[in-house]
């Protein structure tokens, strides 16, 4: 419908969707791993010193976390994790 109405050429694949955790990081992403949410997020950053420490020590822990919570939890070995930078996402 996208396509015909800017007449753009359809490509028929999959177009990765991305997650939103909002504040509730951890229960959110068990839930988005078990839905197989294409790209999971970094999780919301509303304060820097509670969400990311000062030296960035609870973003590392955090990231340590969801990688052994995607390997447990994932229904598909197909699935994996991906990382996200300013302009594309990429598979890890």
């Amino acid at each position: 419908m996208v396509c015909d109405e800017w007449q753009l050429p359809c490509v028929p694949e999959a177009i990765p969707l991305f997650g939103q955790s909002g504040d509730d990081r951890y229960i959110a992403v068990d839930k988005m791993i078990l839905k197989g949410v294409d790209v999971l997020p970094h999780a919301l950053i509303n304060n820097v010193e509670e969400k990311l420490g000062l030296q960035g020590e609870k973003l590392r822990e955090y990231v340590r976390w969801l990688s052994d919570r995607i390997l447990s939890l994932r229904t598909s070995p197909r699935y994996h994790r991906r990382c996200i930078s300013t302009s594309t996402a990429r598979s890890v």
